[in-house]
C-alpha cells in the first residue's frame, strides 16, 4: 500500500535565532541582627514579651544566569499502514530501524535516541452509515537529542530519505537545566546576603 509522506518541519538556524535565555530564581533569607538578637534572648526570659520577630528583618535576593541552549530536540515519526496489524508493525519496525541507523551514522549517540510513542490503531471506511475495518496504522515516534547544533539542518534533512514521514517542530533547550538553576540560586543567595549585610 502506498504511503504519503507527511512532513511537518520547522528548522530554525541556531546561530541566528538562539537568544540567551535568562534563568532566574529568588532567594529569601532571614537575618537575625547580632546585637538585637542577643537583646531578644534576654527579653525572652520575661513573661509578656513582645513578638519574637520584632528585631528580625527579611531580605530577598534575585539571581539571573544568561545561557544559550546547547541541544536541539525533535520527534521523528514513522507511520505505516497495512491490511493487518502484524504487517503494519513489521513495516514500521523496519523503517524505524533505518531511521535510527541514519541518526547514528550522523553522529547521534544511542543514549540520545528514545522511543517517544508507539500507537496501533485500526483504519475504518464508512459505507452507508456503517464502519468497516480496512486495515491498521502504526505510528512510532523517536525523540532525538541533537548536541551538535551546527548539524541540525543536515540531520533533519536526512530524516525523510531515511524513512521518517512526520517530523515535529525542532526545539532548543538545555541539556542540564538544573545546573543553571543552581548557579542562579547561588547568585540569589549571595545577593540577599549582601543586602542583609548592608542593613545590619
Amino acid at each position: 500500500m502506498t504511503e504519503e509522506k507527511r512532513i511537518n518541519l520547522k528548522i530554525i538556524p541556531p546561530e541566528r535565532y538562539l537568544p540567551y535565555v535568562v534563568v532566574a530564581v529568588a532567594a529569601f533569607l532571614i537575618l537575625f541582627l547580632g546585637v538585637l538578637t542577643i537583646n531578644k534572648i534576654k527579653e525572652g526570659q520575661y513573661i509578656g514579651q513582645e513578638s519574637q520577630y520584632k528585631n528580625t528583618i527579611f531580605v530577598s535576593g534575585q539571581g539571573k544566569v544568561l545561557a544559550k541552549p546547547d541541544i536541539g530536540q525533535v520527534v521523528l515519526s514513522v507511520i505505516s499502514q497495512a491490511t493487518t496489524a502484524a504487517a503494519a508493525q513489521k513495516s514500521n519496525t523496519e523503517k524505524m530501524n533505518k531511521v535510527t541507523k541514519a541518526m547514528k551514522d550522523l553522529g547521534i549517540k544511542e543514549e540520545d535516541l528514545k522511543t517517544a510513542s508507539y500507537i496501533i490503531a485500526p483504519r475504518y471506511q464508512y459505507i452507508s452509515g456503517r464502519s468497516n475495518i480496512i486495515g491498521y496504522e502504526v505510528t512510532q515516534g523517536l525523540e532525538v537529542k541533537i548536541r551538535e547544533l551546527d548539524k541540525v539542518g543536515e540531520i533533519l534533512g536526512q530524516t525523510a530519505s531515511a524513512g521518517a514521514n512526520q517530523v515535529g517542530s525542532l526545539t532548543f533547550t538545555f541539556d542540564d537545566p538544573e545546573k543553571l538553576k543552581s548557579e542562579a540560586r547561588q547568585e540569589a543567595i549571595d545577593n540577599a546576603k549582601a543586602k542583609a549585610k548592608d542593613l545590619a
